[in-house]
């Protein structure tokens, strides 16, 4: 029997309990400035364990449930993670597929996300994950040809190892111009050194795979964002863009 996917209550949903209220309570505004700045809905779902079933279908499954972004624009991102199964997954919606491509994607699993993970700090891995995504999606971050290549390279060697130490401090350097430009936003000097941590320690790396799956979401149906005070998707269609990784 497929895995129930869970109701839609708010923009976090943590059902593997891996966040504190304040950390609930971080990330949710951060996922909420990023949609009233930019309209893109974007919500995480923890789960105890997959019980079984594909993470690319049980992700594709819920985003056509929740319908995350708006009709049309199909501005909607999923960020998954099943605890027990240690895998994570970032769903992107066709409409976003542009800013943050399937290579995008796998590096913040790979790169912000995972380092944090292989350590058990599930927690600070989602929220720094999470603001490097809105930033790519945003503008305000990019991450070049040459990183991704760079990060893809060393992904694919057996041995894996650590990243040169110049490739980081010039990441590094644009993710903190970026917080500069943003000027009063609250939490910057944290995230960036949340995000130089786990650049700096990602000597191991998790498995991880790329790009979209076959499956496909309809575009269809959904309210407006909020209603009566909640959270809800628009509409959002997803064609099963983004990246998988595991630790």
């Amino acid at each position: 029997m497929a895995l129930d996917v869970p109701s839609l209550s708010g923009r976090v949903n943590d059902e593997a309990g891996i966040f504190s209220t304040s950390q609930v309570q971080e990330l949710d505004a951060t996922l909420s400035a990023l949609e009233s700045q930019t309209g893109i809905q974007m919500a995480v779902l923890t789960i105890p364990g997959l019980e079984g079933e594909d993470l690319e279908e049980f992700s594709i499954r819920t985003v056509d449930k929740w319908k995350l972004g708006k009709a049309g624009n199909d501005n909607g991102i999923l960020l998954l993670l099943a605890l027990a199964d240690r895998k994570v997954r970032l769903e992107v919606g066709y409409g976003l597929e542009g800013e943050l491509t399937d290579a995008k994607s796998g590096y913040i699993v790979r790169e912000v996300m995972i380092p944090y993970f292989t350590k058990g700090d599930f927690a600070s891995g989602i929220l720094a994950g999470t603001e490097v995504v809105a930033n790519v999606v945003k503008g305000d971050v990019d991450i070049s040809a040459e990183a991704l290549s760079k990060s893809q390279t060393s992904q694919s060697r057996s041995s894996g190892g650590a990243l040169p130490i110049q490739f980081i401090l010039i990441l590094f350097v644009v993710i903190f111009n970026s917080f500069g430009r943003m000027g009063g936003r609250r939490r910057g000097g944290l995230f960036q050194l949340l995000i130089l941590n786990s650049l700096l320690g990602s000597s191991r790396r998790g498995g991880f795979t790329s790009g979209g799956s076959s499956f496909r979401s309809g575009g269809f149906g959904g309210g407006g964002g909020f209603g009566g005070g909640g959270f809800s998707g628009g509409g959002g269609g997803f064609g099963g863009g983004g990246a998988s990784g595991g630790w």
